[in-house]
């Protein structure tokens, strides 16, 4: 965490902590992250983040990761997340960040809507 916190001072930009699941889907490293003092993280001025949203789809005998989508909410395939985003939008301090996920290829108007859907869930809490 020392070494995490000079790289912020240094280059000034925050770095938020992300734990994933391990080898096997082995909770471990969140169980762990989950027991550890929040001093800790507050000495050293590091954003823990323990939320990583986004939905998933079942290809080639695999999961990948996919947008976010208001189709999603009623499909029947994927996962229902509109109250787990408004329930987060409600919490002290939660940023919303889109990562890419390379592993499917949505169109560019599939992404759109998705930004725009999660932005009106989150501004109207």
């Amino acid at each position: 965490m020392q070494e995490l916190s000079r790289i912020q001072n240094t280059y000034e930009i925050p770095i938020i902590c992300e734990p994933k699941l391990g080898i096997g889907r082995s909770t471990k490293g969140i169980e762990y992250l989950d027991a550890f003092p929040v001093e800790i993280g507050e000495k050293y001025s590091l954003k823990l983040c323990i939320v990583h949203l986004h939905n998933v789809a079942y290809e080639d005998d695999q999961y990948i990761w996919i947008p976010v989508h208001p189709s999603h909410e009623n499909n029947g395939v994927q996962y229902k997340i509109a109250h787990v985003m408004r329930f987060l939008a409600q919490c002290e301090g939660v940023q919303f960040i889109f990562e890419h996920t390379p592993h499917s290829n949505p169109s560019r108007p599939f992404v759109q809507q998705g930004y725009t859907w999660v932005r009106s869930l989150i501004m109207s809490k």
